[in-house]
This record gives C-alpha cells, sequence and structure tokens, in this order.
C-alpha cells in the first residue's frame, strides 16, 4: 500500500477522533447516510476498475490515483462516522453477529492466516501439480483458503487469545458497575429522532458498547 493512502487512512481516522471528542456533527441524518454509501462504493468501483485497467487487481487500495485521493478521504471518512456512530442501515450491517465475531478474531486471524495459507499451498502442490485449472478449481481452492484460515484464526482466538486477555468471560467492567447501581452503557444512551445515539443530556455518546456475540 502506497504512502498517500496510509496517510489518507490516518488522516481520517484523526478527524474521526475528532468528532467524537467535540461531538457528532448534527448533519447526520438517513437521507444523506444512503447518499454516503452510495459515493463509497462508487468510488471504490472506480479506483478498483482503473486498477484493472491497468492490469493492477491484486488489491483494490494497492495503488490509488492521485485524482481519486480527495474523494476516497471524505467518502471513507464519512462512511466510518455513519457505519460506527449512526443508528442506521449501515450501523446495523456492521453490528451483525457473524461479522462482530470475525471483528473478534481479526488479530488472531492478522497473525496464523500467513502460516496457514502456507500449509494449504503445501498440500495443494503435493496433490495438484502445478498445471493449468479451470477457473472451477480456483474458485474452489479460494473456498478452501478462506474456510481453512478463518479456522485457524478461531481457534488461537479461542485457545491463545481469548485465555490470555485481560478481561474474562462474564466480568465485563461495565457490568460490573450496573451491580452497584450505576446505569449501564444501554441504560446511558438514547436515539434521537434522527438516528444519533445520545447521553441522557442529549449530546451525542461517543461509542457504542458491543458485547461479544454468543
Amino acid at each position: 500500500m502506497s504512502g498517500h493512502i496510509r496517510a489518507i487512512l490516518f488522516g481520517a481516522g484523526i478527524i474521526l477522533w475528532e468528532f467524537v471528542e467535540q461531538g457528532i456533527p448534527r448533519f447526520l441524518n438517513r437521507w444523506t447516510e444512503y447518499v454516503v454509501a452510495v459515493a463509497f462504493v462508487v468510488n471504490m468501483l472506480a479506483i478498483g476498475l482503473i486498477g484493472a485497467k491497468h492490469g493492477e487487481t491484486i488489491l483494490v487500495l494497492s495503488k490509488v490515483p492521485h485524482f481519486y485521493t480527495p474523494s476516497l478521504f471524505v467518502s471513507l471518512l464519512l462512511f466510518t462516522l455513519y457505519a460506527t456512530f449512526f443508528n442506521g442501515f449501515l450501523s446495523r450491517a456492521f453490528s451483525w453477529d457473524y461479522l462482530r465475531w470475525m471483528g473478534n478474531i481479526s488479530y488472531s486471524y492478522y497473525l496464523i492466516h500467513g502460516l496457514a495459507l502456507q500449509g494449504v499451498k503445501l498440500v495443494v502442490n503435493h496433490f495438484f501439480p502445478p498445471a493449468e485449472y479451470s477457473a472451477l478449481f480456483d474458485v474452489f481452492l479460494l473456498v478452501v483458503c478462506i474456510s481453512f484460515t478463518v479456522l485457524c484464526g478461531a481457534l488461537v482466538f479461542l485457545f491463545v487469545e481469548k485465555p490470555l486477555s485481560w478481561t474474562t468471560r462474564g466480568h465485563d467492567p461495565l457490568d460490573r458497575l450496573s451491580h452497584h447501581g450505576v446505569p449501564s452503557a444501554a441504560e446511558l444512551h438514547t436515539t434521537s429522532i434522527d438516528g444519533r445515539v445520545e447521553e441522557p443530556d442529549g449530546t451525542p455518546a461517543a461509542m457504542h458498547h458491543f458485547s461479544t456475540p454468543a
């Protein structure tokens, strides 16, 4: 990933944090959420199509033309803002239990996926010597690779990362506070008419509290 793409991601994260610290912008509403989602998808498709035209199809964001840098910065920032701090369809989509589960194991997946893919490569090369295979075989191999890496990531999370984590099951600090008469995060946060998550005094809440899916 080129340097200016990293700068885009880093800069968008900084401004997003400032939004959270200063208060969620009041312009967030359901109609602009659809506009932002479409703009982000169109932007990504345009970048991907340009890359494919020049033979760069490994990663969509491996090389982004400078012309698309401003639009990517703005659309990424607003897309993340809506997905994280607005009670709309993006927030609901990214709160899907299985997607959140993938988020929980993402670090373990990151650590183990390279080794898992090397194992798949050794097995495939043993039973299927390098040769021309059909597109169906490539799709099947892709499914096998994704499934195996997810399985390995889940196993590392369950038996290594989670047991060694500083938190333990059933000991969420917010849950402990609720037992002492302190309102929980769900009780503290209310949702305004236009979908923003707010505190009891009407100020936007900084963060959602997500529990680990069962």
